[in-house]
């Protein structure tokens, strides 16, 4: 069944993501080392959505992109891949209404359209193929976007540069001109690290508790760049 993307509730609650409530989750499903993600399957409108998210969909590999503001701050944070005449995008379960709801907000002339939306086991994808998601997630410092993380932090403070979400050679994208300025020109005042430890760092974004010690990710200021911007 095709939709238009203008057919998605604008009002979907916002759901905390927290990846000791997914396991939570996850072991009532009876399949504690896997987690959920929604797989989206975008079938017209390939133009649009190659203006407004930061990669290349002219990818066949799954690769790490991300949505962001004007302002250059991340809106989501996603996988896609360009499967022949279909676009891929993958992100966790919790976090599908708020993908979806910002493909929308600037596909202004409503050109995306969803070929099929389905829940499917990360290990069924070609993203990750290690069984404890949440760990590995948070050990190759790649950000989860939790509401409270919407719009507030740069690509570079988030670690996705790192990943090579943003593709600065294929074109604008939104967000592209201040994303650009610190790249080319300036240092990104804050950045990512992993930590772990048996108690919880109060700056933690992201974590994990295995039953012995916690796994987090932290935004943490770079001392050595005053002059960043």
């Amino acid at each position: 069944m095709i939709c238009k993307l203008n057919t998605i509730q604008d009002k979907a609650p916002f759901i905390k993501l927290d990846f000791n409530s997914i396991q939570t989750k996850i072991k009532k499903r009876n399949t504690y080392k896997h987690i959920m993600l929604s797989q989206i399957t975008i079938s017209e409108g390939f133009d649009t959505i190659q203006r407004i998210i930061t990669q290349d969909i002219n990818t066949p590999s799954p690769v790490i992109s991300c949505i962001c503001n004007h302002q250059g701050k991340v809106t989501q944070r996603f996988w896609l891949s360009r499967k022949k005449t279909q676009l891929v995008l993958w992100i966790e379960e919790e976090s599908q209404e708020q993908l979806l709801n910002a493909l929308k907000h600037y596909d202004i002339q409503e050109t995306l359209k969803i070929q099929d939306i389905k829940c499917v086991s990360h290990q069924s994808t070609e993203i990750i193929s290690e069984e404890n998601w949440p760990i590995t997630l948070i050990k190759n410092k790649i950000i989860t976007i939790t509401p409270e993380l919407i719009n507030q932090h740069t690509p570079f403070a988030l670690g996705l540069i790192e990943h090579n979400a943003i593709c600065f050679e294929k074109g604008c994208f939104i967000g592209h001109e201040p994303i650009a300025r610190v790249k080319y020109r300036g240092k990104s005042k804050k950045s990512l690290t992993y930590t772990q430890s048996k108690e919880l760092p109060s700056t933690a974004v992201n974590c994990y508790h295995d039953g012995e010690n916690y796994h987090s990710l932290s935004i943490t200021l770079n001392q050595k760049a005053p002059h960043a911007l």
